[in-house]
């Protein structure tokens, strides 16, 4: 099982790098959560990094 901190810190994190909104990461089942973190874990080692659309 997943603690709750956990789990905000992973919405969060996930929220940041994709860019979900709220009502997206509320619709999400585990298994997808799992995916997407999967994901964005082998953007990361593969050295990607977050773009900003700001500037």
């Amino acid at each position: 099982m997943i603690a709750n901190d956990d789990l905000m810190v992973i919405l969060a994190d996930l929220q940041w790098w994709f860019k979900f909104g709220l009502s997206e990461l509320d619709t999400l089942t585990l298994q997808e959560l799992d995916a997407w973190l999967a994901q964005a874990q082998r953007q990361i080692k593969a050295g990607y990094q977050y773009q900003s659309s700001l500037g």
